[in-house]
């Protein structure tokens, strides 16, 4: 959207992203208070977003709008897209799998931009800010899932974890080391455990029964699958001729 220096367009008030139907992020709670000008987020000098301070004030998803870096995004999720809407997985799976990959899941740090009061601290271990990362690979629960699941994975996580984009790099990897199906539904597994948590006060299920889960799924799901690719249609020409009927009248 046009907005000149930016002097004039309030963040909160006035349209000013690429973002239908309301054209306006969603503003942090403690700023829907204060008038906060589109040319704050500008580097006076060079011109330039202030990229860390953008990322601190709105949603990953605004944030990319802002800086303009939400086409890109696309252009490297199109092949994305393909690879999971054709992997061996459940409907439900995928489409957790896509709001994952859209960062629209409702973490508890991406929540406290909307809600006053949410304990950040992860449901399963407790101890770190949960974020997206810390709930599927860096908290102690979901670190031990995937050293039972697939170890070789493990070993990259760390070196993705600074990058905008490790959800995507982790797919196309995952995909390289033919582990895909198991990796995204091990995802899904751990988010429903997740959910599990603050109502049961503690991990609903250990490592163990999420990865037993996972493998017994998958394979219960491939032999499915493969069954039914298998099956052989029996062509069989009819020809057609004409049925007769008889049709009574009542002539008066």
């Amino acid at each position: 959207m046009e907005g000149g220096d930016g002097e004039q367009v309030d963040v909160r008030r006035d349209k000013w992203i690429n973002k239908v139907p309301s054209y306006k992020p969603i503003c942090p709670m403690e700023y829907t208070g204060h008038s906060l000008k589109v040319a704050t987020l500008i580097d006076s000098n060079t011109r330039t977003w202030k990229e860390e301070l953008i990322s601190l004030l709105f949603s990953q998803e605004d944030a990319r709008r802002v800086l303009g870096k939400e086409q890109l995004q696309r252009e490297l999720r199109s092949p994305i897209w393909q690879m999971l809407w054709k992997a061996k997985l459940l409907p439900k799976v995928k489409i957790f799998i896509w709001r994952l990959l859209w960062g629209i899941l409702p973490a508890k740090e991406a929540m406290t931009a909307q809600v006053v009061g949410v304990d950040c601290r992860c449901s399963v271990c407790g101890v770190e800010n949960e974020t997206g990362f810390c709930v599927f690979f860096d908290c102690v629960f979901s670190r031990a899932i995937w050293e039972e699941i697939c170890a070789r994975m493990q070993t990259f996580l760390d070196r993705w974890s600074s990058s905008d984009e490790f959800l995507l790099t982790f797919m196309i990897k995952s995909k390289q080391e033919n582990q895909m199906d198991i990796c995204l539904y091990a995802l899904w597994l751990i988010w429903l455990n997740r959910n599990q948590c603050p109502h049961n006060a503690k991990c609903n299920n250990t490592i163990r029964v999420i990865t037993n889960k996972v493998r017994g799924t998958l394979h219960r799901f491939n032999s499915e699958f493969r069954s039914m690719s298998r099956v052989d249609y029996l062509h069989i020409l009819v020809k057609w001729t004409l049925e007769c009927f008889k049709h009574n009248t009542c002539q008066t």
